[in-house]
C-alpha cells in the first residue's frame, strides 16, 4: 500500500509586498509544483487574488485531480505585449518573479538567492534607477549610479 499524497502551501512576499503561494505535491511519481499570486490579474495563468485559504482549499482540489488521475500541469498564457516601455522597477519585479518561479533559467532559485536578489534590488538598484525607463538607461547613467555609489 503506497503512502498516502501530501502537499504544503508555501507562502512568499514578492518584491511588491503581495504574496505567492506556493503548492508543493507529488503527482505521478515526480515532485510538482503551481504557484497562485495574491496579486490580481496576474499574468502567470492562475488569475490572481488568491489568499492563504483559498490556497489550501485549490491544494486539496489539486491533489484530487492528482488521485484521479486528470491533474495535468497549468500552461502559461501567451504573453500580451505591454504598451510602452517598462520601469526598472517593474522590469526588476517580474524578472525576480520569474527566477523565483523557474520561468527565467533552468530551475527557480533558492530562498537565499531570492532574498539576496532582493536586497541588491531593494538597498542599491531601485532607489537611483526604479523610475526610469528601460530605454532611459544608458551608459551616461549607469555611470552616474557608479559615481553616486562610490560618493
Amino acid at each position: 500500500m503506497s503512502r498516502p499524497a501530501k502537499g504544503q502551501v508555501v507562502v512568499q512576499t514578492l518584491l511588491d509586498g503581495t504574496h505567492v503561494f506556493k503548492l508543493r505535491f507529488q503527482a505521478y511519481g515526480r515532485r510538482e509544483h503551481e504557484v497562485l499570486h495574491e496579486r490580481r490579474n496576474c499574468r502567470c495563468g492562475c488569475g490572481g487574488a488568491w489568499n492563504e485559504r483559498t490556497a489550501h482549499v485549490e491544494l486539496e482540489n489539486v491533489m484530487a485531480k492528482v488521485r484521479a488521475g486528470v491533474w495535468r500541469k497549468r500552461q502559461l498564457p501567451p504573453r500580451t505585449v505591454k504598451r510602452g516601455v517598462p520601469t526598472f522597477h517593474e522590469y526588476a519585479s517580474d524578472w525576480l518573479e520569474a527566477k523565483r518561479d523557474g520561468v527565467l533559467g533552468d530551475r527557480p532559485i533558492s530562498r537565499n538567492t531570492e532574498l539576496d536578489y532582493r536586497s541588491r534590488l531593494s538597498n542599491h538598484l531601485l532607489p537611483f534607477f526604479g523610475e526610469y525607463r528601460l530605454s532611459d538607461i544608458d551608459a551616461e547613467l549607469c555611470l552616474a549610479f557608479k559615481a553616486h555609489k562610490i560618493k
